[in-house]
């Protein structure tokens, strides 16, 4: 059953590359839908075998169907540098999996090179490699693996450099890698630098004049495979003193080192003014900019926010932290969320203080970053009196934050607070809320400093609003599929090894398929077979 995985765009045979002559040579495969009757033809002619061909067991082709452009196949060409250092040679068996917005290569090994080097692999050395896949789209990332009997076999990565020799305006992709395999470390994952055009355009309504402080910019990546992840912070400063001016269009290169742009789903901007110095009489001028939208560019990729928000002490919200969910075509963009936290401040005569506070907020998907409480949504003064209950909305487009964890609470200088505890949920009509026990008197013995203390989570408890999820929309195809196979004429294209099938699409991969495990007769010169 492959309900799970959308229109199918393309398939994966690979076979396990044994017995004694497990090669093959398959010519196409027909998948037919059992309930809607729809046919898929997959065109492969071509060896599956580690002898043959480019010496590889894995082979893709893409769906033929009618009145439907299918994918191109390209051919990647792949640069592999040995590094210069002692021993960086091995004869080790190498294999790689290249990811991309449309895909991945899945295992290809690398057995047969195209340059004429006595042996793969040896001291600062290139050996290239063209693997043929659907096409991958975008190139995210590379993983390399080595396997090796001989645990005491090492080898000295310095670079790879990837080609795509079918799309000319496509970039040379060049993953920094300098890293040893063995021992430990034999299965590795390379992400090209991401360098960013960034493009900021603020409205009549920006002061411009910074005064010391920063604008920064960060990516926020998630995936199944490396959880969440942050890119390098990057100050936008292009070297101009009027940067951020009304109705200016500043450009500026962010770098944000190595990273899966294809991971990323928001980009997170925030006004930092700790080095804004005050002026006579001791107070600090801080900048208020407002921006019209944001727009990052690289090679094949844009992400655009429209903001219309402010970054300021001062104005509307007061809000120095903006997030930016990322807009793309494909896929589409992740919902966002407003978080309401209530704030108890203890029952006693001197618990309130007139010191700012901060938050941030922490979840399994990612944080909030340090937020300013400012403006209560219930009107009055925060935090001044005992039992005072403050409403504060964090962020209007906030990312989902997954399962809330843990908090951190700021205060500044200024009289000693004592916070009760928190109560956060994820919008009016949550199902949920969070509390955070905190009975902590903040900067009782240290007034004058700032305090920063993080609190994990108390309970998670049913909310007094819940939310009735909507019916699932019904499906027409049932997932059930028909899989035949035809093996070439030639003599000997027949195999005896287990052979595998992968299909992909638009939603999602299915699980690999052993193909007639239950026939013991398959994969045989010139014969048509039903396997699923």
């Amino acid at each position: 059953r492959l309900i799970d995985v959308g229109k199918i765009s393309k398939i994966r045979l690979l076979h396990n590359n044994t017995n004694p002559d497990p090669r093959w040579r398959v010519d196409y495969l027909t998948m037919e839908d059992k309930h809607t009757g729809e046919k898929l033809e997959f065109n492969f002619d071509c060896w599956i075998g580690v002898n043959d061909g480019d010496g590889t067991a894995c082979k893709e082709a893409p769906a033929l169907r009618e009145n439907d452009e299918p994918l191109n196949v390209h051919e990647y060409v792949l640069e592999v540098y040995t590094g210069e250092k002692d021993e960086s040679g091995t004869d080790a068996d190498v294999f790689v999996i290249i990811g991309g917005s449309k895909g991945d290569t899945g295992r290809r090994d690398l057995r047969k090179p195209t340059t004429e080097n006595e042996e793969k692999f040896q001291k600062g050395q290139m050996d290239a490699f063209v693997i043929d896949a659907v096409n991958l789209g975008m190139v995210g990332g590379i993983s390399v693996g080595i396997d090796s009997d001989d645990i005491d076999k090492k080898w000295y990565l310095d670079k790879i450099v990837l080609k795509d020799s079918k799309d000319e305006d496509a970039k040379v992709t060049e993953f920094k890698c300098q890293k040893w395999f063995g021992d430990n470390e034999t299965f590795v994952t390379f992400y090209p630098e991401a360098k960013l055009k960034c493009v900021v355009h603020s409205s009549e309504k920006s002061e411009g004049n910074l005064n010391g402080s920063k604008v920064y910019v960060a990516a926020f990546m998630y995936s199944e495979d490396t959880g969440f992840t942050v890119s390098d912070h990057v100050v936008l400063d292009n070297g101009q003193d009027d940067m951020f001016s009304a109705n200016k269009v500043d450009e500026f290169e962010a770098n944000f080192g190595a990273i899966n742009l294809m991971d990323v789903y928001k980009i997170r901007g925030w006004l930092d003014d700790d080095d804004v110095q005050p002026n006579e009489a001791g107070q600090k001028k801080c900048p208020s900019l407002h921006f019209k939208s944001i727009c990052m560019k690289s090679d094949g990729q844009e992400f655009s926010y429209e903001v219309n928000k402010w970054l300021s002490k001062t104005e509307d919200d007061c809000e120095t932290v903006r997030e930016l969910p990322i807009i793309r075509t494909q896929p589409d963009t992740l919902p966002v969320s407003s978080y309401l936290i209530t704030v108890f401040t203890y029952e006693d005569a001197e618990s309130g203080t007139d010191a700012d506070i901060y938050i941030n907020i922490i979840g399994s998907l990612g944080d909030t970053g340090k937020r300013w409480l400012c403006k209560p949504i219930s009107g009055g003064e925060k935090f001044d009196q005992p039992g005072k209950v403050s409403f504060i909305i964090i962020g209007d487009k906030q990312y989902p934050l997954g399962s809330l964890q843990k908090i951190t609470i700021f205060k500044s200088p200024g009289k000693a607070w004592f916070v009760d505890k928190l109560v956060i949920k994820e919008g009016l009509a949550a199902e949920q809320e969070t509390e955070f026990k905190c009975v902590r008197n903040l900067g009782y013995d240290n007034p004058d400093e700032t305090i920063e203390e993080t609190f994990d989570l108390s309970e998670v408890r049913e909310s007094s609003k819940i939310v009735v999820p909507l019916p699932e929309e019904p499906t027409e195809s049932q997932g059930e599929w028909k899989v035949y196979v035809t093996t070439n004429k030639d003599e000997n294209a027949g195999t005896e090894a287990k052979v595998t099938f992968i299909a992909y699409g638009t939603e999602g991969v299915s699980q690999a398929y052993v193909l007639g495990e239950d026939k013991p007769e398959k994969f045989n010169q010139e014969q048509l077979m039903n396997l699923m």
